[in-house]
C-alpha cells in the first residue's frame, strides 16, 4: 500500500502487501474447505454475552471482497468527472466520527489502497500540477479483477 510515498528501493511490485493481494489470499481462504467448519473473527470475538462465530468461511471471505468492490464504486463516484483528492475521498466517503483522531489517516491509506488497485487497472491517472489528485478515466476495470476472485 502507498507505493508513491515509500523509498525506491521499496517501491517495488510484490506478492505480500496491498489491496489485491488481500483479496487474492480471500479467494484462496473461500476455497479452503467446503465443510462446515467454524470461523473465530478477529474483531469482537466476544460480543453481547456470546462467542461471535462465523458458520461460513467462505461466505465471509466473498462478502468482503463485494465490500471493497462497492468501495472502488464509492471512489469512482465521488470523483466523477472532477479530479479529486485523497483527503476529499476519504472525507466524502466516510463519517465525521470516522475521521477524528489518526481515523482521518486511516481513512486515506484505506482509499490510496482502492485507488491503487483502480489505478493499475486503468481507472484512474494520478494528474495536477504535483500528481496530487485522481481523475477517473471512464472504464471500471477494476470489476473484472477483483470480481474474478468471486469465481
Amino acid at each position: 500500500m502507498n507505493r508513491r510515498i515509500l523509498p525506491e528501493s521499496c517501491n517495488h511490485e510484490n506478492t505480500v502487501y496491498g489491496l489485491i493481494n488481500y483479496i487474492k489470499s480471500l479467494h484462496k481462504l473461500a476455497d479452503l474447505a467446503p465443510q462446515p467448519m467454524v470461523i473465530f473473527p478477529g474483531h469482537r470475538l466476544f460480543y453481547n454475552n456470546n462467542f461471535n462465530l462465523m458458520d461460513s468461511l467462505r461466505g465471509r471471505a466473498r462478502e468482503i471482497i463485494r465490500f471493497h468492490i462497492e468501495r472502488c464504486r464509492d471512489i469512482l463516484r465521488i470523483i466523477g468527472s472532477k479530479p479529486t483528492g485523497l483527503d476529499e475521498i476519504a472525507f466524502q466517503h466516510f463519517p465525521a466520527s470516522s475521521l477524528a483522531g489518526s481515523g482521518k489517516l486511516m481513512a486515506r491509506d484505506e482509499v490510496m489502497a482502492h485507488v491503487e488497485v483502480m489505478e493499475k487497472c486503468g481507472d484512474v491517472c494520478w494528474v495536477g500540477e504535483n500528481r496530487d489528485r485522481v481523475q477517473w478515466s471512464g472504464s471500471n476495470n477494476f470489476l473484472d479483477v477483483i470480481g474474478a476472485y468471486l469465481q
